[in-house]
Parts: C-alpha cells; structure tokens; sequence
C-alpha cells in the first residue's frame, strides 16, 4: 500500500459503510461484484491519495477518485460507463479499510437497521420506545429532495424524451437510498428507473403510463417520509436487508416453486416449503436484477437454491447449514440438500388450511405486495372458466366445510406455461393446491399435488412441461388465442364503474402533459381538467377533485404527480371492492 495516510480526518468515507455488496449489486450487477471481489483479493488496490473530501484510490493501471456522493458518482478514466469494475473495486476497498480501522460513520448518517436503531437527535436509542422519537437525518432529507428534482426533470423533459443519462441518474439515487437506510424508497426508486430505462430505449413493451405511475409512487413516498409521524415513519423507512444466522439442520417440505418478473424487470424464483422441524412455513428467493445474468431463466432443472436443481426438491429433504434470517426466510445458500423420500398425504393433510373462511381480502399496505400462501384440500373442484371481462382464468372449488373460493389466474403477462399447464391437470386427480394470495385479495394457483399410489406428486405450474390439452372448449379457446398475434385477439372492452372511468380519464390528463414535458396546460386541456373536477365532485372524490384544479393551468410536477397518484389509488381501492 502507498504511504499516505488514510487515517486523517476524512467523514466522507463513512458513507461508504451502507455500500455493501448488495447494495453494489444494484448499482452494477450481482455479476459484476463478483467480479470485483476477485480482483480486490488478487490485486489489492491502494491509495493515490486522500484528503478530506474525498480521495483516489489505485485500481491496476488506473486511478478511481471518489468523494462523499458515494460510488454512483465516482470517476473513472476507463471507456466503461456507469459504475465500472474499477469503481466497484475502489468502492469496497474504501469501505473494508475504513470499517476495519474502526472509524466512524458520519454523524447524519442512519443505521442500516431503522427497526434496531432510530436516530433522535445527537442519541440513539435502542426498542420500542425509540420509535416514538424517530426521525429522518439531514442526509435522508437531503435524498428525498435530489430525488423528487430528478423526477421533475424526467417530467419537465417528457417522458418520451427520457434519455439513458436521466434513467441512470434514477437507479444511482435508489442505491444512495439504500446506503442511506431508506430501502422502501430504493426498491420503488428501482422499479421506476426499470420502467424509464426501457422508455429511454424505446423498448415497446414499456409502457409510458407505468413509468408515470411508477414515478408518482416515488414522488409520494419522499413527500410521505418529509411529513410522516413517529409512529408513521418505521413503515415508510421499509424493511432493510436481512441478515442470516447459521442454524440447525431442517427437515423442510417442498409445496411449489413461482417465477416471477417485477416491474423494474427484475426476475426471480420463490421457493414456498413447511418446516417440519419448527412447524412452521418458511420461504426462500433467488433472483437478478434487470439486464444482469442473461443466462438465469426458468428451468426446472436450474440450481435455483442450494446448489441443487429445482427438480431435485420436488419431494421432501433435509437443508444441511442452513441460514435462516429473523423473519424465518431463507438464505439461497448452505451445505447441501439430503433428499428423504417422498411426500405423503398424511404430512400435507397436516399442512392444509382447515378454515376457508379466512382466506378473503385484505386492505392493501402503500407501495407493498404483501403475499400469503395457503396449501388446500379441495372436497370438490367445479370446472375451470375463462372470465372474458377480466381476462382471467377462473378455477372454483370448495372445502370441507363448504366455502367456495375461485382461484383466478391473470392471462396476460408471462404466464403462458402456467395456463398450459393448468389446464393440462384439470382432469386429473388433484388432491393438494398451493394457492398464494396478493394484496388485492385474488388467489392464485401456484402449485397442485396429483393423486398417485405411490404417494401425491408436486406439479409446479410454472416449471413443469405437461403435455398440453387440446380438446374441449376451453382448451380450444385457448389454443386459438394463443395464434393470434394481433391485438384483437378475443378480447372484450371490460366494463368500468364511473370511478374507475374517471380515473383512467385523470390519468390518461396526465399522461398526455408527461409525455410531452409541455407542463402548461393548452385550452382543451384546462377544459378537460374542469371537467373531471365537476365529475370528481359528482362522485364525492372530493381529494381528487381538488387536486384536478390544482393544476390551473401550470401543471407543475408535483400537482401532476399528485394526480396520478389519486387517480392510481382510487383505482386500485375500486379494483378491489368493486
């Protein structure tokens, strides 16, 4: 290492104490970061030099400068744009030596952990009582302003002139929000630069109204967080990363496996099992984010967990070294798996959810998916229908003590093998459902354990390769529409209430002004903000109302922010009750 001296006063190396590699992994790619791990322990960097605002640091043949703004706005002289390998390097170099010298983070900068330590002042306090006087820091703050400024500027430039710059500008702010102990904030900051990175593409499979609708959850939660309560503020901080904790070895079994992309484009595989050993359930996710690891795809025969292929935890087995975070998910990572046997109805019939009663809806948190996953029994499973308005694949059945449910699976989307396989089952012998529910209340079928003399067998709907049904009505139907190609395709217009009208004629306002990035409202459109205010009041959406006229004219970004996201929420709340 050179002879400078890295132990003068320097606070703004204690910003790098929240980049860790997972939050690097944001910002450049869980790939990347492996990458830079290697090259850190084979060719260890050094300082250039390094003062009180910031320093260079020696990577190989070039030299990365950084300052308190964090990696995201690092320098490097290599051609390679955003966060390169160099500056990952730099970055976790900064961040190892200044933890391993035992200096402090700056005093504005929060704990990694909101939920075990908030800041009140010049003392942190530790347990319920501290979360009373919680409070954002100044850098916090700081954060929530720079960000809405960024949305601004997406909006006042159009979203359909959005540039690769701008959307890079955004996911380097959600990984600041990371570092700054505001996760919740850095996974909606990260779902919206998904959506905007694939307008400034011009991907035609992003859609401009998500990227606005995105954009308005942003800007909320920063208003949210300025203005939130004490008690209030915890749930809008989010949950950190949690950390795992090696435990004793489990006996878990496997109920069904689900793919899913996210907004941001994110994808990922979410492993739903019973803990045996603890009675309880338990689930584990792998996944990458969007653009990173082209080679990480549905297939059943993938080392999603473990080391081991999916296919392999299609029956129970024993986790050797597990970790296990405080919430009770899992870690992707341990030993090895033990497969022992396999499943019998008696150990599923102890799992299943006796009461159906209790499966209904439930309100919805801000900005959150919360999922629930229950394993049925059905006594009895009426035939699958196709709910045209909706375009929904309908699934009745009913328990054993005579509630009837609908599992209702969405057709569009990347769902495609989920259906075929859906149908493929419908006349077979099925004796266990895995169905997990959303937010909105809908179940979804995930998973289905045939009948069979050996023992039930595990169907993951989104991994299997069922030869597909071809006869009947309903496979027919759906056969046909999967040749079509146009967008025409047996599909009907879905009726919709007065409020849900009003609201996609609000939103449809506020598309038309971003897009454009022209945010002073011509004649007709000051007209057709005049009349959806007089049918908002007509309604009694008297908050929706009121934002509508508070455009008058000059929609600057925040009433049109704030329109979107009334006219989004209202949506959502009429989706669910009506």
């Amino acid at each position: 290492m050179n002879s400078v001296n890295p132990m003068s006063p320097m606070s703004w190396r204690g910003v790098y104490h929240g980049y860790d590699d997972e939050a690097l992994a944001q910002l450049a790619g869980a790939g990347l970061v492996r990458r830079a791990v290697k090259i850190a322990a084979t060719e260890p960097p050094s300082w250039e030099s390094c003062g009180e605002k910031g320093g260079a640091v020696k990577v190989g043949d070039v030299v990365v400068r950084l300052d308190a703004k964090g990696p995201g706005a690092a320098r490097c002289p290599c051609p390679a744009t955003g966060a390169c390998l160099h500056v990952l390097v730099a970055a976790m170099f900064v961040r190892d030596e200044a933890i391993a010298a035992g200096l402090e983070a700056p005093a504005d900068a929060p704990s990694l952990d909101p939920a075990a330590e908030v800041t009140t002042g010049r003392k942190t306090e530790r347990g319920a009582d501290a979360a009373t006087t919680a409070s954002l820091t100044t850098a916090q703050r700081d954060l929530g302003e720079e960000v809405r400024a960024c949305v601004a500027a997406m909006l006042g430039a159009g979203l359909s002139h959005v540039t690769p710059e701008a959307a890079d500008r955004l996911g380097a702010l959600g990984v600041s929000a990371r570092a700054t102990g505001l996760p919740l904030l850095s996974r909606f900051i990260a779902a919206a630069a998904g959506l905007t990175d694939g307008l400034a593409a011009h991907d035609d499979d992003t859609p401009e109204d998500a990227a606005a609708a995105a954009l308005a959850r942003v800007w909320a939660l920063t208003r949210a967080l300025d203005e939130a309560t004490p008690q209030a503020l915890p749930g809008l901080v989010g949950d950190v990363r949690r950390s795992f904790d090696v435990a004793d070895d489990l006996e878990l079994v496997p109920l069904g496996a689900q793919w899913w992309v996210a907004e941001s484009g994110a994808r990922g595989v979410t492993l739903f099992l019973w803990d045996a050993t603890s009675a309880q359930f338990r689930s584990v996710t792998t996944s990458r984010p969007a653009g990173v690891d082209a080679g990480f795809a549905r297939s059943a025969d993938a080392p999603y967990f473990w080391g081991a292929p999916l296919s392999v935890l299609d029956g129970p087995f024993r986790l050797l070294g597990p970790r296990v975070a405080a919430d009770g998910s899992l870690s992707p990572t341990a030993d090895r798996v033990v497969r022992d046997g396999g499943f019998t109805e008696a150990s599923l019939r102890a799992i299943v959810a006796p009461d159906w009663q209790g499966l209904g809806y439930r309100p919805p948190r801000f900005g959150r998916v919360s999922e629930s996953f229950h394993l049925l029994e059905p006594a009895r499973r009426d035939a699958m229908t196709i709910d045209e308005p909706a375009q929904q694949l309908v699934w009745p059945m009913a328990g054993a003590d005579g509630v009837r449910i609908e599992l209702r699976q969405p057709i569009a989307g990347d769902y495609d093998r989920r259906i075929d396989n859906l149908l493929a089952i419908e006349e077979k012998p099925v004796q266990f459902v895995l169905a997990c529910r959303g937010s909105g209340g809908t179940l979804r079928p995930v998973a289905v354990f045939l009948r069979d003399p050996a023992g039930p067998t595990l169907v993951n709907l989104d991994f299997a390769a069922l030869p597909g049904k071809t006869t009947g009505l309903l496979a027919r139907w759906w056969q046909a529409r999967r040749r079509r190609a146009d967008a025409a395709r047996m599909t009907s217009v879905p009726s919709r209430s007065a409020v849900r009208g009003l609201c996609d004629d609000a939103r449809d306002l506020c598309l038309d002004v971003a897009a454009t990035g022209r945010l002073r409202l011509s004649p007709g459109q000051v007209a057709r903000v005049t009349s959806l205010a007089q049918q908002a009041s007509d309604l009694a959406l008297t908050t929706l109302a009121g934002a509508l006229l508070a455009l008058d004219g000059a929609a600057d970004p925040d009433a049109l922010l704030r329109v979107q996201l009334i006219a989004d929420r209202l949506s959502m709340l009429d989706d669910a009750f009506g």
